[in-house]
C-alpha cells in the first residue's frame, strides 16, 4: 500500500495525489489519503497567509475515487485529545514508513523514486514535478475531472471560453502579498507573455481569472479584448473557476499551482502555456524542473 499526506489547496494536493497515483499503478497496490495535516488543529501555525482547511478534502472537486487512511470523524476523535493529536502524525509515519522529498530540492524530480518506486510507504512533501507522473497522464485527466456540472451563471461565459482563441491568466495576489517566499508576477511579465502567444495566434480574447478581481479592474490592461471572470463563478471551493480556466486553449500563468494545473490538463491542440522563469523568491532553490519543457518560460 502507498499513501500519500495531503497538505495545502487544490493545486498541491493534485501534485500529492498524482505522484502516489503513478506508484500504486506502477505497483498494482491500494493508494489511500492521509488528512491528518489538513484536519489538525492542534498545531500553531506561524506561517504568513497559512490557512486551515475545512473537514474535507480539495480533491473531491474530481471524479476520483478516494480511499483515506483515517476517516475525517476519527481524526476528529483523535484531535480532541492535545495528547494523542499532537503526535499522530508522528505514529503513522512511523508505523508505514514516511517517504520524505529532499528539503532543499523540493522542485527536482528523485529518479530513484520514479525508476523504481516503493511498494509501501507515507509520501510527505509536494512533489511538484511532472516527472512523477508523466507515463499516466491519460489516468490522471480521467481522475481530474470535475464532479459537479458548470454552474448555470457561467454558461455563456464557458460558451465564449469555447468559442473564441481565449486565452487564461491568472494572477495570483491574496496570501501572495505578503509572503517572503512567493514572489508576485510583475504586469509586464503577462504583458510579454500575451505578446508571444499574440505573435503566433491572431484574434486572442484574454480572460483573467484573480483571487483580487477589484486590484486587476483597477490596474491590467491588455491590447485585446477582456474578460475579467467575477467571483460568481468560483463556485464550491474554486472548482467552477479551475473548469473554466482549464478549458481556455492558451494560458499565461502565475507561479500558482492552480494555474500549472489547469493549463496541464487544458486539452486544446497546439496549446501555448507561458509560465515565470522565477517561481520563488529565494535564488537558492532550483525550480527549473516545475515547469515542462514544452511551456515557454519568460
Amino acid at each position: 500500500m502507498i499513501a500519500v499526506r495531503l497538505i495545502g489547496g487544490l493545486g498541491n494536493q493534485m501534485f500529492q495525489y498524482a505522484i502516489a497515483k503513478r506508484i500504486a499503478e506502477y505497483h498494482r497496490i491500494p493508494l489511500k489519503l492521509d488528512l491528518s495535516v489538513l484536519l489538525d488543529r492542534t498545531q500553531v501555525h506561524s506561517h504568513t497567509g497559512f490557512a486551515f482547511r475545512d473537514y474535507d478534502y480539495a480533491l473531491d472537486t474530481f471524479t476520483l475515487s478516494a480511499d483515506f487512511l483515517n476517516t475525517p470523524e476519527t481524526l476528529q476523535k483523535i484531535y480532541r485529545s492535545p495528547f494523542i493529536g499532537k503526535r499522530w502524525r508522528k505514529i503513522i509515519s512511523l508505523v508505514y514508513g514516511r517517504i520524505k522529498e529532499p528539503k532543499n530540492n523540493v522542485y527536482l524530480a528523485d529518479s530513484a523514486l520514479i525508476e523504481n518506486p516503493p511498494k509501501r510507504g507515507l509520501l510527505c512533501g509536494y512533489w511538484q514535478n511532472e516527472s512523477y507522473f508523466s507515463d499516466i497522464t491519460q489516468i490522471l485527466k480521467q481522475d481530474f475531472r470535475m464532479a459537479k456540472p458548470l454552474l448555470p451563471v457561467s454558461k455563456d461565459l464557458f460558451s465564449q471560453i469555447q468559442n473564441s482563441h481565449s486565452v487564461c491568466v491568472h494572477i495570483r495576489r491574496g496570501d501572495y502579498v505578503r509572503s517572503p517566499y512567493h514572489n508576485l508576477a510583475s504586469q509586464s511579465y503577462f504583458k510579454r507573455g500575451l505578446k508571444i502567444i499574440a505573435n503566433r495566434v491572431t484574434g486572442l480574447h484574454v480572460f483573467v481569472f484573480s483571487d483580487d478581481l477589484e486590484w486587476c479592474l483597477k490596474h491590467v490592461r491588455f491590447h485585446c479584448p477582456v474578460t475579467f471572470v467575477g467571483y460568481e463563478h468560483s463556485g464550491d471551493k474554486n472548482s467552477n473557476c479551475f473548469r473554466l480556466m482549464r478549458s481556455c486553449k492558451h494560458f499565461v500563468i502565475a507561479n500558482s499551482t492552480f494555474s500549472w494545473w489547469a493549463a496541464w490538463l487544458g486539452n486544446a491542440p497546439n496549446k501555448i502555456v507561458i509560465a515565470p522563469k522565477q517561481w520563488v523568491n529565494d535564488p537558492s532553490i532550483d525550480t527549473s524542473q516545475i515547469i515542462p519543457e514544452r511551456w515557454i518560460r519568460i
